[in-house]
């Protein structure tokens, strides 16, 4: 985690990491235990005091032992993992290859974006193929192709 935020990544950036390398949440990301992250709850609003069994059964939800967390929860969750909703709720189901017009506009999407690939393909081996040349030629070649 150090290093990522070293690296200048935001904590929505390394929860993405660590959900996609480790299957776990954005409390992880901040190297928060449940319990350190109740306390960190309990410190912002101590008026509605959680305990890290509360966390345990938001976060196996939507599993028959865990809770639906509220919006309200999820709003304080998000600003204390300095996230957005959206962000916890990634690995929650997406459902929208359920619309038919949702799927028709993925494979559109799809084919225009290998044809996009392939263009940024064709032009970074011309580029690559530009500059190899360049470099061959020696350090008298500016740009625009003329001699010092």
């Amino acid at each position: 985690m150090a290093g990522l935020r070293a690296q200048g990544r935001t904590w929505v950036e390394i929860a993405a990491v660590f959900r996609q390398r480790y299957r776990v949440n954005a409390r992880v990301a901040h190297g928060w235990s449940q319990r350190l992250a109740a306390e960190q709850w309990n410190r912002r609003w101590p008026e509605d005091p959680k305990t890290f069994k509360n966390l345990s059964y938001w976060e196996v939800w939507p599993a028959a032992r865990g809770y639906a967390p509220s919006l309200v929860v999820l709003d304080r969750l998000a600003q204390l993992c300095e996230c957005s909703i959206g962000d916890l709720l990634a690995d929650v189901g997406d459902h929208r290859a359920l619309d038919a017009h949702q799927r028709a506009t993925a494979h559109r999407n799809g084919v225009a974006d290998g044809a996009v690939r392939e263009l940024v393909e064709l032009v970074q081996t011309a580029v690559g193929r530009a500059l190899v040349a360049c470099l061959a030629s020696g350090p008298s070649v500016v740009a625009g192709g003329h001699q010092r």
